[in-house]
């Protein structure tokens, strides 16, 4: 299992994805979504702040 440095709760099976084992990939991500790293992530975020910051920096 791979677990990142930089995006914590990204984690990710390299031999079932090359194996192309998907129900094994999808539990592995999973585990890392529920894991206290991605937790303490996530709630630093103001999800209103980003949404605005991306949308006042959209140029369409």
């Amino acid at each position: 299992m791979i677990k990142s440095r930089v995006f914590p709760g990204l984690w990710l099976a390299p031999t079932s994805l090359i194996t192309g084992d998907m129900t094994t990939v999808l539990a592995v991500l999973q585990q890392g979504l529920n894991s206290k790293e991605h937790a303490r992530v996530c709630s630093g975020f103001n999800l209103a702040k980003l949404k605005n910051n991306v949308l006042k920096n959209t140029n369409y």
